[in-house]
């Protein structure tokens, strides 16, 4: 089965080694059209949005279906009440088009969030996150007494 990720599963992101390194027998480049993805500010964390005309970047994992639990737990399935919803979806790789499994933040959960969220425009947290990285990095570094 595929799984599609957007945020802190992507290759060199935070939760990629942890949980898909070594799990998967093929990967891809991959995006799902028709979404958005924000910022949770107060969680540092992406979540994706099923509404709107944009497009959400991303990568297609192809794993076994044994790995879904403890993904289920990364995501925030098994929260009560859960942050999402794990939904199957076409998603496009390489030039065609696959049915993947990914996790959408459940409506109900961003409304309650509204303030603390950043719609990451071009929708591709990996672009967002290092952007903001160096962002700060020279804000410190404007700070330093010398």
């Amino acid at each position: 089965m595929w799984l599609f990720v957007y945020g802190t599963l992507r290759k060199d992101q935070r939760y990629h080694d942890a949980y898909l390194a070594g799990r998967y027998r093929d990967s891809k480049p991959a995006f799902l059209e028709g979404a958005r993805l924000d910022y949770l500010k107060d969680l540092a964390y992406p979540v994706l949005v099923l509404e709107g005309q944009g497009s959400v970047q991303g990568e297609v994992y192809e794993i076994a279906e044994k790995d879904l639990p403890t993904l289920d737990y990364l995501e925030g399935l098994l929260e009560k009440p859960p942050l999402v919803e794990r939904r199957e979806l076409k998603v496009q790789a390489d030039h065609e088009t696959l049915s993947a499994q990914l996790y959408v933040i459940r409506p109900e959960r961003l409304e309650a969030l509204a303030g603390a969220v950043e719609t990451i425009e071009d929708g591709d947290f990996v672009r967002f996150i290092s952007a903001q990285e160096k962002h700060e990095a020279s804000q410190a570094a404007g700070k330093l007494p010398y």
